[in-house]
């Protein structure tokens, strides 16, 4: 829309006739700004390494969680106080707590490390435990059940004997992706109890 750019232009810089006659814009060091810079970096690689760990453990948008940053970084630390309200909607945090050192993070706190800071968001926060093995349980199941079925292909002797050795190789590495599985869903259980 030429017209309201032309316009916006005009009431900006009032002592040039138009737009498309003006010059090129001139690069003035002076509206360099090195430090905020830096800042805006550090606000999006905060943002980023919440977003991919709330990805990551499947946790929805609509939950917010308190986030921890600490860091030694006492420029930092300003400098963040500055943007906390304005990037609350981009963490997805309903509240952001700064610190120079670990303090009122709980252990089980998942751990964001990104350059000048880490990033802890509480555990109790993102999941619901009980959803959580809930989920857990189903899968184990549908594993135990995948399980089951590659380990009678393999016993069917007819399988093993007329089957291209390509697809009874991928059974057997079926077999064994499903069981490291098993493994981790139990382990994740048992670190729920």
């Amino acid at each position: 829309m030429p017209f309201i750019t032309e316009e916006i232009y005009g009431a900006l810089v009032p002592e040039e006739e138009s737009l498309m006659m003006s010059s090129w814009p001139v690069y003035r060091e002076d509206w360099e700004f090195p430090y905020a810079t830096e800042v805006i970096e550090h606000v999006k690689a905060i943002t980023r390494g919440i977003r991919n760990m709330r990805a990551e453990m499947n946790v929805p948008n609509n939950k917010r969680t308190k986030v921890y940053i600490i860091s030694s970084d006492s420029k930092l630390l300003t400098a963040l106080e500055v943007f906390k309200e304005s990037v609350k909607p981009l963490m997805l945090a309903n509240d952001i707590i700064l610190h120079y050192e670990k303090k009122d993070v709980a252990d089980d706190a998942v751990s964001i490390v990104v350059p000048g800071a880490t990033v802890y968001l509480p555990l109790e926060d993102l999941v619901d435990f009980e959803q959580e093995r809930e989920r857990l349980k189903k899968e184990e199941e549908r594993l135990n059940s995948e399980i089951k079925r590659a380990q009678g292909m393999l016993a069917n002797e007819r399988f093993t004997s007329k089957a291209p050795a390509d697809k009874v190789q991928a059974e057997r590495d079926k077999l064994e992706k499903y069981t490291k599985m098993l493994e981790q869903v139990k382990e994740r259980i048992d670190s729920l109890r």
